[in-house]
C-alpha cells in the first residue's frame, strides 16, 4: 500500500510542485537580501539629508555647531503629555566660543 502510494502520480506532481516553491521562495528571498543591503545605505543617507534640509529651514547652520542628527534624546511614551509612542527630539547647541561672536 505505502510503496502504491508513493508512486503515485499525485504525490510526485505535489513534490515537484514544493520543491519549486521552495526554490522560488529562496531565490526571491536572496534577491530581496541582496537589493536591501545595496540600497539600505543610499536609503538612509537621503533620509539624512531630507532631515537636514527640514531642519535648515526652520534653524539655519549659524544657530548651531552641532550633528543635529547625532545630538538626540528620546521620550517615552506619557499619555500626561499625549505623546503615544517614543519621540526623538533634536538639541541644537552653539558652543560658548561661537556664542560670544553674536
Amino acid at each position: 500500500m505505502l510503496s502504491k502510494l508513493l508512486n503515485s502520480p499525485l504525490l510526485k506532481h505535489a513534490l515537484k510542485t514544493a520543491v519549486t516553491l521552495i526554490v522560488f521562495a529562496l531565490i526571491w528571498t536572496f534577491l530581496l537580501a541582496i537589493i536591501h543591503k545595496v540600497t539600505e545605505a543610499p536609503i538612509l543617507a537621503s533620509e539624512a539629508e531630507a532631515r537636514l534640509s527640514l531642519f535648515r529651514q526652520i534653524m539655519p547652520d549659524s544657530m548651531h555647531d552641532n550633528d543635529l542628527l547625532k545630538n538626540v534624546i528620546k521620550v517615552a511614551p506619557d499619555p500626561l503629555l499625549a505623546i503615544k509612542n517614543q519621540l526623538k527630539l533634536t538639541l541644537p547647541k552653539l558652543t560658548t566660543k561661537r556664542r560670544q561672536l553674536f
